[in-house]
């Protein structure tokens, strides 16, 4: 699920053509997802690549689970919630201050 989140992110912000690494790689080059959690994407990339194909030898663990849980949580609240929640206070600043003269 993890990685099904990273692909509609890379979606939702034009980058649907191509693996998901270009698709990564993409948004990293115009700065839209910064060094570090272009970082933690390629973990969530590798990871979910364990968790989708079949192998006695390796699985995807519940700390690794919730590493990438959590990751995903704080990728979806730099790129989505903090710019709503920043967006929402200037509009209501913009609404309180009086008219300049």
């Amino acid at each position: 699920m993890a990685r099904r989140t990273l692909e509609a992110i890379a979606a939702d912000r034009g980058e649907s053509n191509g693996t998901l690494v270009k698709r990564l790689e993409a948004l990293t080059r115009n700065g839209q997802l910064p060094p570090t959690f272009a970082d933690w994407a390629k973990e969530v990339r590798l990871v979910g690549n364990v968790g989708a194909h079949f192998d006695l030898q390796k699985d995807v663990s519940v700390k690794d689970a919730e590493r990438l849980r959590d990751f995903i949580a704080e990728l979806l609240n730099h790129l989505y919630t903090l710019p709503s929640k920043l967006a929402a206070r200037r509009a209501s600043a913009n609404r309180e201050d009086p008219p300049s003269r």
